[in-house]
């Protein structure tokens, strides 16, 4: 009994992510996002980034350090219509008629919704032909940094979802969205500040506990060419966090 529940929660889920994978396919905006996330990521990586002035064969500084501020932008413009469109065609009532679970409507649309982002990072993968012009490269160092880059677009595109539940408008979605992933950003190279943990000196502990939840720290290891599990549970403990928050608030919303 316990596997065919499963295997009708799975299905459900199978559902909401075809559901939404064919409204991406159909969506105009979604390109364009795609498009502007690749460009920034080589104008980035090739004009503020240096690349060939580094004249290192390592995309770690250049090209994946930029990376947790192009999610804090673009994951909010992929899920700010999750709900708004929902809301706008009343389908999510439909949904929870038929009785589809809060968190297998969040999951599917999460699931879709990273398909987007991962797709946009995968056509960034020409940009690793340039490093032979520098030197063999370390193809190691690239693989780690894409994973890092996909767990990071994980973790902070459920961040975006939770913040989007929040409102029936797609802009105010994206403006929290936004907020939020800048604010964890941002909150992470705070607490590493000599200034910081000087001010609260007495409470050690405090700082290197919020030091712990520095995403940049975590993310990296994976850019140094390192799969540290730390930062593997850190970036999936954040987006199931995430997920849980979309679904609480869905859910009482719905009431």
């Amino acid at each position: 009994m316990g596997s065919f529940s499963l295997g009708q929660q799975l299905s459900r889920v199978r559902v909401i992510f075809k559901k939404e994978a064919l409204t991406f396919i159909y969506t105009p905006t979604v390109y364009v996002c795609c498009a502007l996330f690749v460009f920034f990521a080589n104008y980035l990586n090739f004009v503020l980034g240096h690349f060939f002035e580094r004249d290192q064969a390592s995309l770690a500084s250049s090209f994946f350090s930029w990376h947790p501020w192009l999610y804090a932008f673009f994951a909010p413009a992929i899920s700010m219509r999750l709900w708004s469109e929902e809301y706008r065609q009343k389908t999510i009532e439909l949904l929870f008629t038929m009785r589809f679970k809060p968190y297998e409507i969040v999951l599917g649309k999460f699931l879709a919704s990273w398909c987007v982002l991962l797709v946009a990072l995968l056509l960034t993968s020409p940009i690793v032909l340039t490093l032979y012009k520098l030197g063999p490269p370390d193809s190691g160092s690239v693989l780690t940094g894409y994973l890092g880059s996909a767990l990071l677009s994980a973790a902070l595109l459920a961040i975006s979802i939770a913040a989007a539940s929040v409102s029936r408008n797609q802009f105010i979605s994206y403006i929290l969205g936004a907020c939020c992933c800048c604010l964890l950003l941002v909150f992470g190279s705070v607490t590493n500040m000599d200034a910081f943990i000087q001010m609260f000196a007495k409470f050690s502990w405090l700082a290197e506990g919020l030091g712990s939840m520095n995403v940049t720290e975590h993310y990296k290891y994976f850019q140094r060419g390192v799969i540290a599990l730390p930062g593997v549970l850190y970036f999936l403990s954040t987006a199931t966090l995430g997920l849980y928050a979309a679904q609480l608030l869905i859910n009482n919303n719905r009431r």
